[in-house]
C-alpha cells in the first residue's frame, strides 16, 4: 500500500472506530493490527474514497485537528467515545439525536 493510501487508512481506522467491537487501540504499525481489523480499515479506506472531495477534505482536518491535540486530549477523548459504545442503543440514539447538526442549506 503506498503512503498516502496507508494514510487514508489509518485515518479512515481511527474515525471509523464504531464498527469495532473491541476497544480502540493505537498501534505503532500496519502489522500490530488483527487480521479483522486491517479488512475493516480497509473498509473504511474504501468508504473513504468513495466521498466527495469536500467530504474527505473535512476528514483530513479533522484528522490534522486530532494530531495536533495533546496526547492527555485525545485520550480523554477516547475514554468517553468507549463510555458511549456501552451505552444502550436508544441512549445512544437519544444523544445522536440531540447533538445532530442542524442540515446545511
Amino acid at each position: 500500500m503506498q503512503r498516502p493510501a496507508l494514510l487514508g487508512a489509518l485515518v479512515a481506522f481511527l474515525l471509523a472506530a464504531p464498527a469495532f467491537a473491541s476497544p480502540l487501540r493505537l498501534a505503532q504499525g500496519w502489522r500490530e493490527y488483527s487480521p479483522r481489523e486491517r479488512y475493516n480499515a480497509l473498509q473504511n479506506y474504501r468508504h473513504y474514497q468513495a466521498l466527495p472531495n469536500e467530504r474527505r477534505e473535512n476528514v483530513e482536518r479533522n484528522y490534522q485537528k486530532w494530531q495536533a491535540m495533546p496526547e492527555q486530549e485525545r485520550e480523554r477523548m477516547r475514554q468517553n467515545f468507549q463510555r458511549y459504545q456501552q451505552l444502550p442503543p436508544e441512549q445512544r440514539s437519544r444523544l445522536r439525536q440531540r447533538y445532530q447538526a442542524p442540515p446545511k442549506h
